[in-house]
């Protein structure tokens, strides 16, 4: 049995990065893997860490204080102190920090681990010549310690990996479940109920954590729009994280309280996508967002930002537009365009597309077999 630890450069919480491991892994023979987690930080996702346990591995944190953007040395010693007395026969990282990606690369390494794979899951906003300079700073220990250098698309890969590098990169897939991400009406219906949301509301939808990143603030000045022309409109927000205050004083200010569901950090994404009418998707970058992918597997029709890689699309009703503050209006006009939409499951075209997760499943078998050749 190969023992395998996927090791993460953030808390493990409800992420993309724990979301691809989490759903990958349960299509992975039993028989043959063996599978703990490791945060320097925190866990609190229960739901990660009970199948963990319930298969035979362990969730480990370290206890390590998160400071996100700042500098990552202080996980050095408890890493690795923690693999003075646990061993693997594979260790694959996974990090939107360059740094961590290096650092846990050559953690890994002096402590013999045979296989080690690095993973990119996502891009910058502006590649700035601070960006350039980290990366090419750790590059260096990546190229040296790491094995295997993997990313979600190739976008993400040169946001992480120095150009001598990229013949070396293995794109992998995020797969979804679609059988999980598949349009189910009567949970539609049900969860539309549970959320108190009147029949006939137009539910435009958002899956991610509240940060920069995903660019909240904009969502909700399109929305404004979108009430403007259409009463019945209502905004589904799922997630949680550090601008959700903000975000609330903003809606507040534009007298959008009652017309705004917040859900929280959830298990059950996949119901909520059921109860939506579109997605839309500002974000200002991105290495391959899953939700976008969950999103069209469960057949709603998608409003992205340009800033997101076009691999992304995987049906007709995806339109991508910039999201410069000029373009409020016509983001308004695009989610409108889609109230009428007749929904189908659009689940035949994410496995057509190669994001099916037996597909990544595969792949991931595959790579770390390679741990038993070295």
């Amino acid at each position: 049995m190969i023992s395998v630890l996927e090791a993460f450069g953030e808390p493990i919480s409800y992420g993309g990065q724990e979301s691809f491991v989490m759903e990958t892994i349960p299509y992975m023979d039993s028989n043959d893997f063996k599978f703990d987690l490791l945060t320097p930080y925190y866990c609190d996702n229960n739901q990660h860490r009970e199948w963990i346990e319930d298969h035979g591995g362990s969730v480990y944190e370290l206890g390590v204080k998160f400071n996100p953007g700042g500098d990552r040395r202080s996980i050095i010693n408890p890493t690795s102190e923690f693999l003075d007395s646990h061993h693997y026969d594979v260790v694959h990282i996974h990090s939107g920090s360059t740094s961590v990606l290096g650092l846990l690369a050559r953690i890994a390494k002096e402590h013999d681990v045979p296989l080690v794979l690095t993973h990119s899951h996502s891009a910058v906003e502006h590649f700035t010549l601070k960006n350039w300079i980290i990366r090419e700073m750790c590059s260096w220990d990546i190229e040296r310690y790491a094995d295997v250098l993997c990313a979600c698309s190739r976008v993400a890969a040169e946001a992480k990996y120095a150009p001598r590098l990229q013949n070396r990169v293995k794109i992998v897939n995020n797969g979804i479940d679609v059988h999980q991400f598949s349009y189910k009406p009567e949970v539609r219906t049900r969860v539309r109920g549970e959320l108190n949301l009147p029949e006939h509301a137009y539910v435009v939808g958002h899956v991610g954590r509240f940060s920069y990143q995903k660019n909240h603030e904009f969502l909700v000045n399109v929305f404004s729009k979108v009430r403007e022309q259409d009463p019945s409109a209502h905004l589904l927000l799922v997630g949680a994280g550090e601008t959700k205050e903000a975000v609330e004083e903003q809606i507040a200010s534009l007298g959008l309280r009652s017309d705004v569901t917040f859900t929280g950090a959830i298990d059950n994404v996949s119901d909520m996508l059921q109860a939506m009418d579109v997605f839309a998707f500002p974000s200002r970058f991105e290495g391959l967002p899953i939700s976008l992918i969950e999103a069209q597997s469960t057949g709603l029709p998608v409003v992205t930002s340009d800033r997101v890689t076009e691999k992304t699309q995987v049906s007709d009703s995806y339109v991508r537009l910039s999201i410069n503050p000029e373009m409020i209006e016509r983001w308004a006009e695009a989610i409108l365009s889609f109230r009428d939409y007749p929904r189908i499951d659009g689940a035949q075209l994410v496995v057509n597309s190669g994001y099916g997760i037996e597909s990544t499943a595969d792949c991931l078998t595959a790579l770390y077999k390679l741990g038993q050749e070295n």
